[in-house]
């Protein structure tokens, strides 16, 4: 978007927000759907199969509203398949051992995004001398492998059946906790600071990162997401989860600092690192999170109402980080993102506490 089109950084945060919107509120239905028919598998392949077929289109991007068209697609899919995936490793999981199951989902997730950027960095780099264009077309081969591999071993398992009533589509919360709830709340917060990891790249790029060096970059990002999501999981079922989300927060905290910061090119490889361990700690530990708080036939549900309200988040934060970076500069887009997730940071201590507190005094009476 910035090298081959030129975008600016308002239309990237703009397509970047967009996209990522869709496919959230796409997950909003996808779970109710998912919760009423029961059959996860089903929408999972329908999810990975539109990603597969639209992808690839961006070889063929020309303008911004090609890559919209192209980046919404892929949402859209990952929009279906998303609670339901999730509902499925909530119901194959038990509470005690599920953050570790939510961290191996995403460990081998951004596994495949390591590979993927090592892929990329060699087609770019080396004596091949593949363009942008090229390589997102090449990347329908993984993505056809990935549709067999749900053919042929993932499995739906017994998930407890719904009344009637749980059938309707409704945004009706009082079946709800008051802990979900209250959760949602901060993460939806959270969400309008962790924009999109776009602009980490092009702060880099900025910095005078050259275009292979700005793949690396990715790389050692999600190289220590995927190394740590599992730990992360595990931990989070030992200490549980609201330890692990606070200190992935504090870490977010942190990475904004620098980017505001500090200008140095070893800075920003540490910068990166710490990036990919702050979300490690907050992906898919929340997730985890919603799995615990969700009523058992809510479960796809749940997660589907959590990435919608986050989802808008994103796209109001990428709209107004791009704008303030166009506007301002790439400083003040990054003191925003520090101020708005010590906010979220602040309130999950706070908030969460008084909550316990709360259920406690209830108990006792």
């Amino acid at each position: 978007m910035a090298n081959t089109l030129g975008l600016s950084k308002s239309l990237i945060g703009l397509i970047q927000g967009l996209a990522d919107f869709f496919g959230n509120i796409t997950k909003l239905f996808a779970g109710w759907f998912s919760d009423v028919i029961k059959k996860r598998k089903t929408l999972l392949f329908i999810g990975y199969s539109i990603s597969t077929i639209t992808k690839p289109l961006m070889a063929f991007s020309m303008s911004a509203s090609h890559v919209i068209t192209a980046r919404m697609g892929d949402r859209f899919g990952k929009g279906i398949r998303s609670a339901p995936k999730n509902a499925l490793l909530t119901e194959s999981t038990s509470k005690e051992n599920r953050g570790k199951w939510f961290g191996f989902d995403q460990a081998m997730d951004t596994a495949g995004a390591i590979l993927g950027t090592i892929l990329a960095y060699f087609l770019v780099s080396s004596y091949v001398g593949l363009n942008y264009r090229t390589v997102f077309l090449l990347s329908i081969i993984p993505a056809a492998i990935a549709l067999l591999i749900i053919i042929f071993f993932v499995k739906d398992v017994a998930a407890p059946k719904i009344k009637d009533e749980a059938k309707k589509l409704s945004l009706d919360f009082k079946k709800f906790s008051l802990s979900y709830k209250y959760f949602l709340f901060v993460a939806t917060i959270f969400s309008l600071a962790n924009f999109t990891y776009a602009f980490f790249l092009l702060k880099a790029q900025d910095l005078g990162f050259i275009a292979s060096s700005v793949i690396l970059l990715y790389f050692v990002y999600n190289l220590f997401y995927a190394g740590l999501s599992i730990p992360a999981g595990r931990l989070s079922d030992k200490v549980g989860r609201r330890k692990v989300i606070i200190t992935g927060y504090i870490l977010f905290v942190l990475t904004c600092v620098g980017f505001t910061f500090l200008t140095d090119h070893k800075d920003i490889w540490i910068l990166f690192a710490l990036y990919g361990t702050s979300i490690a700690l907050t992906d898919s530990v929340s997730r985890a999170y919603i799995g615990d708080l969700a009523p058992s036939d809510k479960k796809a549900s749940a997660q589907g109402i959590y990435y919608a309200t986050t989802g808008t988040a994103l796209l109001i934060g990428a709209i107004t980080a791009g704008k303030i970076w166009d506007s301002f500069g790439s400083f003040y887009t990054f003191l925003y993102a520090t101020i708005i997730s010590s906010i979220a940071f602040i309130l999950l201590i706070i908030g969460m506490n008084l909550i316990k507190t709360k259920i406690t005094t209830k108990k006792n009476n």
